[in-house]
């Protein structure tokens, strides 16, 4: 009788199958060949071995089948061990470059320190040396109880034990600085101007250079000078304002010249000359010498009223002894209660800039510089603008930073006419000239 196959697994089962197999087949016909000898009921048993081996074949069959699939199963581990190790080799790989990157991080980060340190210290240094200066001199543009109400006190918060002694004026205070710089009596250490009234301190060779003022990042380029011998303060825009009670929507003026239609006779007042010549020298280059020079006809014809000050000018139209009047803005930012007041917007804009400079002579010239930075910086511009003013940083979140007050659609101008900033005397007799018949 054929003995049961037994599968006893491992990679060379199927030989052992396929030897237990033989094996059995051959003691089952030895036994057969005795089986005939003895029975005479030899076609039954035919039958019953036929069947058992056809199960012998069958399990046979099977026992392939299975070891077959056992080897493919094999192929399939090592492929599978494959892509693993590939996997690890490649999160190896990636682990280095995290590595990587992390060291060029933190060799930059390591940079940045070294400059903010090396920044830091230097700036110390300064600061101790100023604490010994202790008491600052400005001469400037800005109102008295601009710097000395608000400014200065917010600096002083910082550096409690910093003095100052500010003198208000224009054009004549920068003369008188000039002359005591020359002749070597007690001056400013630092003035905060307008730009054109600046370049009467450079010409005189009073202007000294700040190279490392780290506040240069805060401010746009055209709003300082990469030698670092001025950086701006304050920017103020020129533009037209009118009484909305007594000037129509049909008739609110959209370009700089429809403020010389007829309409406007008698109607039109500026402040001083002197005052705004630079920023109506600047409307020169985009409107083309001919049509300016027009155009400021146009104004004398229509008759136009001089007063003192962007302010006086407001005021006159707020209180309706004017219908329209270019002015300065400022003096409306300032005054946002009139409700009646409101802003013709035309196209380009000119601003007045404000800047700061450091006497070249200065006897407190650390004073000055902290000053300096300090008012550039997102700290101090900050308390530019909680006078009222227009700073110049565009980061900051103040209602009245140039970006905010400014529409978007307005094209905002500086310095396209250098000459009006280098000789404002030159600009100042020429405006006048074309305004002639109303010089008051």
């Amino acid at each position: 009788m054929p003995g049961r196959l037994v599968d006893q697994g491992g990679p060379n089962s199927g030989k052992t199958v396929l030897a237990l197999a033989i094996v059995s087949i051959i003691v089952s016909s030895a036994s057969l060949s005795l089986f005939f000898q003895v029975s005479d009921t030899t076609a039954e048993y035919l039958d019953e071995i036929d069947i058992k081996l056809k199960g012998l074949r069958d399990e046979i069959s099977a026992s392939t089948a299975r070891d077959s699939e056992k080897m493919a199963n094999l192929d399939t581990e090592h492929e599978l061990q494959r892509i693993s190790m590939q996997t690890q080799l490649q999160s190896i790989a990636d682990a280095v470059k995290t590595i990587d990157d992390d060291v060029t991080l933190m060799q930059g980060r390591l940079q940045e320190v070294k400059e903010t340190t090396d920044g830091f210290l230097a700036k110390e240094e300064r600061i101790l040396a100023a604490s010994a200066e202790n008491n600052l001199i400005v001469y400037g543009s800005l109102d008295s109880t601009e710097l000395l109400s608000t400014i200065w006190p917010r600096f002083q918060a910082q550096f409690p034990w910093a003095q100052v002694s500010y003198t208000e004026g224009f054009g004549p205070l920068v003369d008188r600085f000039v002359e005591e710089a020359k002749s070597g009596e007690p001056t400013a250490d630092l003035i905060i101007v307008e730009f054109s009234l600046y370049h009467a301190a450079q010409n005189a060779g009073l202007v000294a250079t700040f190279l490392d003022n780290r506040s240069v990042k805060f401010l746009p380029e055209q709003f300082r000078q990469s030698d670092g011998s001025w950086f701006g303060v304050t920017a103020v825009p020129l533009v037209v304002i009118y009484n909305k009670q007594l000037v129509g929507s049909e008739d609110i003026p959209k370009n700089w010249l429809d403020l010389g239609k007829t309409i406007w006779a008698d109607s039109i007042i500026i402040p001083s000359i002197s005052t705004v010549e630079s920023q109506i020298a600047e409307l020169e280059p985009t409107l083309g010498k001919k049509i300016w020079a027009e155009w400021l006809g146009q104004l004398a014809t229509n008759n136009i009223r001089i007063v003192d000050s962007s302010a006086e000018a407001y005021h006159e139209v707020a209180e309706g002894r004017a219908k329209i009047a270019i002015v300065l803005l400022d003096p409306l930012l300032r005054y946002r209660e009139e409700p009646d007041v409101g802003i013709a917007w035309v196209t380009p804009a000119p601003i007045s800039l404000i800047v700061s400079a450091i006497n070249s002579n200065a006897v407190h010239p650390n004073l000055a510089r902290i000053f300096q930075e300090w008012i550039t910086s997102p700290e101090g511009q900050l308390a530019v603008a909680a006078t009222g003013r227009t700073p110049l940083l565009l980061q900051l979140d103040a209602p009245t930073i140039l970006q905010q007050t400014v529409p978007k659609d307005i094209d905002v101008i500086f310095n396209r006419n250098p000459d009006a900033y280098v000789d404002p005397g030159k600009w100042l007799l020429i405006i006048e000239d074309l305004l002639d018949p109303v010089k008051p």
